[in-house]
């Protein structure tokens, strides 16, 4: 079952599958199309007022965020909150760009999130301005008026699967957060 924010569903704020465009919405009527943000610092995708927001890093700014192996797996972790790629925002930082941290505070002004998960150190850094190492993983803290969470890139958790109970107990906190209620184990 979805959060829900005030007496209606987040989910009927805006369709699944919008794009955060500088400092407003704007549709995306094929769900399928690459979603491409007009700020060449970060790539974003899905409902950019979830409550739920998920950001990371990429190589390569023609594709989706998350594709591939490492987006499958972050998929899966999503399902087993209960959750849809679509139920989430996903926004993934361009490596190497100068701008990211700014792209992404533009992105977070927007969608107003109740929870932020940093996946790995360049979004951790970028969110916070920071270096990330100082930060401990798997923490909820205070971010504006959100909390934010600073936890695995799922390409890390392909690499070091020993990583991935871990980066779950992560989720778990989040989703608790959130008040999601965890499906039973299949």
């Amino acid at each position: 079952m979805a959060p829900s924010r005030g007496n209606s569903s987040w989910k009927n704020f805006l369709p699944p599958h919008a794009i955060l465009m500088g400092q407003r919405a704007r549709q995306i009527v094929d769900p399928a199309a690459t979603v491409q943000s007009p700020n060449p610092d970060a790539v974003c995708e899905g409902n950019p007022r979830a409550p739920l927001f998920f950001v990371g890093e990429q190589d390569n700014p023609s594709s989706r965020p998350y594709d591939g192996e490492a987006g499958q797996l972050l998929a899966r972790m999503i399902e087993a909150m209960g959750l849809r790629r679509e139920d989430v925002y996903l926004c993934n930082l361009l490596r190497g760009h100068p701008n990211a941290s700014v792209a992404l505070q533009t992105q977070l002004d927007v969608a107003s999130p109740k929870v932020i998960v940093a996946l790995g150190d360049l979004a951790s850094g970028a969110l916070l301005g920071t270096s990330a190492a100082d930060e401990p993983r798997g923490r909820l803290a205070p971010f504006r008026s959100a909390k934010w969470l600073r936890t695995f890139h799922p390409t890390e958790l392909l690499k070091n699967p020993e990583y991935k109970r871990e980066a779950w107990q992560h989720l778990q906190l989040v989703a608790k957060e959130l008040g999601i209620a965890l499906p039973a184990k299949r």
